[in-house]
């Protein structure tokens, strides 16, 4: 349902269309984008925005135009577009000597960045923000930053190479938390290239292995299979055996997705071995499900339905969302 203040801004833009100068329509269109945004509509707004910012010929409002459409590029999930209008609108307020309008747009690019993984980006453009800030005062004026620009703090507390490597993993788990893996992905990946670069290996490890996750909740079945084999070979060579059974079910999990039944079988049935041996109850009943999906497709159905049994008796009451998978699993065998 369209809110009166979208519905006004429409009509208010349809009664001046064409028969003011291009600063009134400017202005409309602009009104229009933030009813929009407001609104949550934040791909319409941003076509708003757009339209805004080539009507008329007043620089102030095209930057304004150019800002508001990075931020509802960003609220929609367009993260290159929002960067390319977040610069734009960056370099217009420069011109115009608009150090809060700057010190805002700054601080939105550094978050753009991160949010792409691009940490050093966004490092330099968080400074950057704090030199705008510096001339702007103490105020960033009227609509502030599009997120507040706590990355602007978190890197004055990164002094050291493992300042950072846990500041890109707290990053990237919050991220994942707010915003879900596709976002999360590249702020994954931005952290296992840093512990690469700096030969830390055990922060390597967790970052692949939360890769390997993150790849299996898009769908990425080949590259949560490559994630994972590297990070099965890691908590070998690293001594984390406690981690394997976890790690084994999400290959074998990746095999069943990729139709590699036998395989899976066999490394689900290594995770429900070392489960039991950690008398992990959650973890074994997953692993036992998986095992089970493997053994039906290879036509083992009895022992397929005996897995899914033990498994339910494990998971009841500890995991509801893993017992009602396999409620209809048992249903459908």
């Amino acid at each position: 349902m369209v809110s009166e203040a979208v519905r006004d801004a429409q009509i208010g833009l349809e009664q001046i269309r064409g028969r003011h100068d291009g600063a009134t329509n400017a202005l409309a269109l602009l009104r229009l984008g933030r009813a929009l945004a407001a609104d949550g509509q934040s791909s319409a707004a941003a076509d708003a925005f757009g339209i805004a910012a080539t009507t008329g010929d007043d620089d102030e409002l095209h930057a304004e135009a150019h800002a508001g459409a990075g931020a509802a590029c960003y609220r929609d999930g367009r993260l290159d577009e929002a960067l390319t209008r977040c610069q734009e609108a960056l370099n217009r307020f420069a011109n115009l000597d608009n150090a809060h309008a700057c010190t805002r747009l700054e601080a939105n690019c550094a978050i753009i960045h991160r949010d792409r993984g691009e940490w050093e980006r966004a490092a330099e453009a968080a400074e950057r923000a704090q030199q705008w800030q510096a001339v702007a005062g103490p105020t960033l004026g009227e609509g502030g930053p599009l997120v507040v620009p706590a990355l602007v703090h978190l890197l004055d507390t990164v002094t050291t190479e493992a300042d950072l490597g846990a500041a890109l993993e707290h990053d990237a788990n919050r991220i994942l938390d707010q915003y879900g893996p596709g976002r999360a992905l590249p702020a994954w990946f931005a952290a296992f290239s840093h512990y690469r670069r700096s030969g830390d290996d055990d922060g390597r490890y967790r970052a692949i292995l939360s890769l390997g996750a993150v790849y299996q909740e898009l769908g990425r079945w080949d590259d949560a299979l490559r994630a994972l084999t590297d990070a099965a070979q890691l908590a070998i060579t690293l001594r984390h055996p406690e981690d394997l059974p976890y790690v084994q079910a999400g290959l074998a999990a990746t095999y069943v997705a990729l139709g590699h039944f036998k395989t899976g079988a066999d490394l689900a049935t290594v995770a429900v071995a070392g489960y039991r041996a950690a008398e992990d109850r959650v973890g074994l009943g997953r692993a036992l499900v998986t095992e089970g999906q493997c053994l039906e497709a290879i036509g083992e159905h009895s022992t397929a339905r005996q897995r899914w049994k033990e498994a339910q008796q494990l998971l009841r009451g500890h995991d509801p969302e893993g017992e009602m998978a396999l409620a209809s699993l048992l249903q459908d065998g």
